[in-house]
């Protein structure tokens, strides 16, 4: 949860500078798309909200981990930290944003039931989506590259040495098992419903905002090449009328 703040930092302002804040939009869908291929034809019961909650806390401290494990990578010369404890606190401290976001998608979705009888629904492999999501991320960020120049190499590569390493680190801690797979049910998530929460749900915590404090911090703690897209952000929180 933590680093996706920082790929969200980083990610959206050189984003909506190659495309425009519209830009953001096709994420979500994007996103509704990777969800729908990450069904494998099996079925499996949709959790009772108490195991959601569970499941979910869960995974919240295993990225807790895997960010305090990965996080070194940030520091191994490729960009230039003045101050690498600072910025790692850029990201800690908005570590609630993050579970605010995860809060709101479950309120949003309604996708768990009161009691264990939840109807049978598409299984999704946790692994595939996260598999999925990298490559589509990584796609993004090659095209980035190509439009805006190399000057933002470093910076990208930091980006997804950090986020591959979460990745792995967070399956590899599941190796035996989801706690949904453990629990046999699921979330049940309509990607339609999910595009719609992810809108809703990134404007409640005021995503922009975030990003725009996430990049000043990192600036602050060395990192001179986030500079340049401090204005961008300011620029966009000063406009409302882009999402």
């Amino acid at each position: 949860m933590k680093f996706s703040l920082a790929l969200f930092a980083i990610g959206a302002v050189l984003v909506c500078q190659a495309y425009g804040a519209n830009m953001m939009n096709s994420a979500v869908r994007q996103g509704a798309k990777i969800l729908n291929q990450s069904k494998t034809g099996d079925m499996i019961r949709e959790c009772s909200c108490p195991e959601q909650r569970e499941c979910v806390a869960e995974m919240k401290k295993q990225v807790i981990g895997c960010f305090d494990e990965c996080y070194p990578l940030a520091t191994t010369g490729k960009i230039h930290i003045k101050s690498p404890e600072t910025l790692k606190t850029c990201f800690q401290n908005k570590n609630s944003i993050a579970n605010s976001m995860l809060d709101c998608m479950q309120d949003s979705l309604n996708s768990c039931v009161d009691s264990k009888d939840g109807k049978q629904i598409a299984y999704t492999d946790i692994n595939v989506l996260l598999d999925k999501s990298e490559a589509a991320l990584k796609k993004k960020a090659n095209i980035i590259q190509k439009t805006v120049g190399k000057s933002n190499d470093n910076l990208i590569d930091v980006a997804f040495d950090i986020g591959h390493c979460m990745k792995t680190c967070f399956q590899k801690q599941n190796a035996g098992g989801y706690c949904f797979d453990k629990k046999s049910c699921q979330p049940l998530i309509d990607s339609k419903d999910a595009s719609k929460g992810l809108n809703k749900c990134l404007k409640a915590v005021q995503w922009k905002k975030q990003a725009s404090d996430v990049c000043e911090c990192t600036v602050k703690a060395g990192v001179s090449e986030m500079e340049q897209y401090c204005g961008l952000l300011n620029s966009m929180n000063s406009n409302p009328s882009q999402n």
